[in-house]
């Protein structure tokens, strides 16, 4: 397994749960990009909003991403709630604000796009938006969508589900970088800064950077950068999970135990090339982190000026039609990337897919629509 982000430490998982060796390659720390670098909600849809993914995949194919990030999300509570995983999630859903007339309009056709489909939504009006918020809201703030969902701490995920990994016989190697991987005539050499690692198979799951061990990839991966901030304690004013949109930037946020809110949206985009040699690390933006630290005075006045005492940020991988890609490359070497910032679902789903199809060579029909070979899927331009 070569990297320790969410989708490597989930295939890990999986792997390990059906009694495989497992070894885990990290060049940096556990969720030291993406996976750590998000605000941990989780919303068991497809990674755009779903009326659009209809539109661009086709009903017929959103419908199944849908039906695939339901059985993640389900996934993920039952291996947290048995106690396999350690990891405290909030089910009480995450709610979508909509900010003026227009984006007011947009909910309403998500709310119906996805009821057609079998996804209970609940409409909430200004009133019944003061059961989960307990701040006034901006006189722009029309309603809320309450959809399923909840929100975790993503890094802790993470490191919950390599110590269950590893609790099964796993095997985990930080500050470890690959340089190389390549089908032997029998199995996969895989060549690291430590030295060669022989292997039955492998799976490549370092997200943003996949392009630099895998060709192919690199065609059909760009990259934004995330960021995400922490404030300090704040009176308990959310108990779900929030985002909204804010002109045209997409902010999200939840309320910790503890009372700070983990506040993210995205930055730039990010060079990923594979003859990009840049660090994995990113640098906050600076007129990102202002943005963000505006984003709560505008919808909640009431809030006021707040301390932020943590920031972060790393490049999150997409791809053109906003599905992941997960593929078999070679004989035995697969690769997953381009999970965007809402693939947590998918990524459960889609680990617990490679783990039956790693071992036996046989993809589950699960896996299709994330094919590299997909019709919806073009070259990236950036």
């Amino acid at each position: 397994m070569v990297g320790g982000g969410l989708f490597g430490a989930a295939c890990a998982y999986w792997l390990a749960s059906s009694g495989r060796r497992v070894s885990v390659i990290e060049a940096g720390s556990l969720a030291g990009g993406a996976s750590g670098s998000g605000a941990g909600l989780v919303v068991p849809t497809t990674p755009e909003p779903y009326e659009r993914a209809a539109e661009r995949l086709g009903q017929r194919t959103a419908r199944q991403v849908l039906r695939i990030a339901e059985k993640g999300f389900t996934l993920l509570r039952k291996a947290t709630e048995n106690g396999e995983v350690d990891c405290p999630v909030n089910t009480e859903g995450h709610i979508q604000l909509a900010v003026g007339e227009e984006r007011t309009a947009a909910l309403a056709t998500r709310a119906r796009a996805l009821r057609a489909d079998g996804v209970t939504t609940e409409w909430l009006s200004p009133r019944d938006l003061r059961a989960a918020v307990t701040t006034p809201l901006a006189a722009d703030v029309r309603c809320g969508l309450l959809l399923p969902g909840g929100a975790l701490d993503p890094t802790l995920l993470v490191l919950a589900l390599l110590k269950a990994a590893m609790d099964l016989g796993a095997t985990v190697h930080t500050g470890t970088a690959v340089i190389d991987v390549k089908q032997a005539a029998k199995g996969v050499r895989v060549m690291t800064t430590r030295g060669l690692v022989r292997s039955d198979a492998a799976i490549v799951a370092v997200n943003a950077w996949s392009g630099r061990l895998v060709p192919d990839l690199d065609r059909v991966i760009t990259a934004s950068q995330a960021q995400v901030l922490a404030t300090e304690a704040l009176p308990a004013i959310f108990s779900t999970g929030m985002s909204a949109t804010v002109g045209a930037n997409g902010t999200y946020w939840q309320q910790t135990k503890d009372g700070r809110v983990i506040l993210g949206g995205y930055g730039p985009a990010v060079s990923v090339r594979a003859g990009n040699s840049g660090p994995l690390d990113r640098k906050p933006e600076d007129a990102v982190h202002a943005a963000l630290t505006r984003a709560l005075p505008r919808l909640f006045p009431a809030i006021g000026q707040f301390r932020a005492t943590q920031r972060r940020a790393a490049p999150v991988a997409r791809t053109a039609d906003r599905l992941p890609v997960v593929h078999r490359v070679d004989e035995n070497v697969w690769a997953g990337s381009g999970f965007d910032l809402n693939g947590l679902p998918l990524a459960m789903a889609l680990s617990r897919a490679l783990a039956i199809a790693v071992p036996s060579g046989w993809a589950p029909a699960e896996l299709a629509p994330f094919a590299l070979c997909r019709p919806s899927l073009r070259p990236a331009t950036v």
